[in-house]
């Protein structure tokens, strides 16, 4: 075991930094679910509440904010198809993504 890591009971391990934060104490599939959603709730501001063309916002999630090719964006997308409906559903304001997403700038770009 790495030094400054503990083991939780799940057999996660912890940093001194992540330590007694349940909500930094992700799995690895935790974290691949929350950076897809993420992917989703960026593509649904910059399409609906921004209102950019696709093919701009494709761009954009490739090149300046995800840095992946727009093969595994559109690949993401279509995997959480559910959640970005729900976004459309609720029509989510751009303050309701700050408030779901605090740490992302909702008026970049």
């Amino acid at each position: 075991m790495m030094t400054g890591q503990n083991q939780t009971k799940e057999g996660q391990n912890q940093t001194k930094e992540t330590e007694g934060n349940p909500s930094m104490c992700l799995t690895r599939v935790e974290r691949r679910e929350a950076r897809r959603r993420l992917l989703a709730a960026r593509f649904y501001y910059w399409t609906e509440v921004r209102r950019r063309r696709f093919d701009d916002v494709m761009h954009i999630l490739s090149e300046h904010e995800f840095f992946v090719d727009e093969r595994s964006i559109m690949d993401v997308l279509r995997g959480v198809s559910h959640y970005l409906s729900d976004l459309h559903t609720r029509r989510e304001t751009a303050a309701a993504l700050r408030r779901a997403y605090p740490s992302w700038n909702c008026d970049s770009q």
